[in-house]
């Protein structure tokens, strides 16, 4: 089957983000960013995710395919992103970039074989990072859809049972630890409590 690696879980695959639309640069660091830090929390090469310099750099050394269009129209895709995942877990595994670029042109199915292991199995569900992914993905309900000023990928963070939160992908949030990230769900949800309590327990005015 293609985009699946022999021996990883499909619903656990990298493979599920085949049918994603077309991406911007920024959205394709983004969302590469986000499914390293998912997947492989604090042990990225050095501690830092793909960047889009990283990514450009990529693309001239022949490790990531060049996008489709140029300038303002230049799009990426999930090849691409998968593309940038094998640089990562190869450079990790400790190969040249010489060596990355010549396996990099290797089918999906390749790729995936080397870049589902890194991840671990832990590659997020297109629908938690993608909100409007289309037919490929799990849409989200009308009241998760990402604000019209959202500046690009969003995923979710449940704040506890029937809240949640949608968090920029870029923000630094993303950089705490799992603990610490815990820490500003409790403080959310708190502040959330402590509101409700001032206009106490009549339902709001309509």
């Amino acid at each position: 089957m293609r985009g699946h690696s022999p021996g990883v879980d499909r619903s656990a695959s990298l493979g599920r983000y085949e049918a994603m639309p077309p991406l911007t640069l920024r959205d394709l660091t983004a969302l590469a960013a986000a499914v390293v830090e998912a997947g492989r929390p604090g042990e990225g090469r050095g501690g830092a995710p793909p960047s889009e310099r990283s990514i450009r750099f990529y693309i001239s050394r022949g490790c990531v395919d060049k996008p489709t269009g140029r300038g303002a129209t230049a799009s990426y895709g999930y090849r691409h992103l998968l593309q940038v995942l094998f640089v990562r877990a190869s450079q990790d595994a400790g190969r040249s970039l010489d060596d990355v670029a010549r396996a990099a042109g290797g089918s999906d199915e390749v790729l995936l074989a080397v870049v589902d292991p890194w991840l671990g199995g832990r590659a997020p569900a297109p629908g938690d990072l993608l909100p409007a992914l289309g037919s490929g993905a799990a849409r989200p309900a009308p009241d998760e859809t990402a604000p019209a000023e959202a500046p690009g990928l969003v995923r979710k963070i449940v704040i506890e049972d029937g809240c949640e939160m949608l968090v920029d992908v870029t923000h630094p949030v993303f950089r705490l630890s799992a603990a610490r990230r815990a820490q500003v769900r409790a403080e959310v949800a708190a502040a959330i409590h402590r509101v409700m309590a001032a206009e106490g327990s009549h339902s709001p005015k309509v």
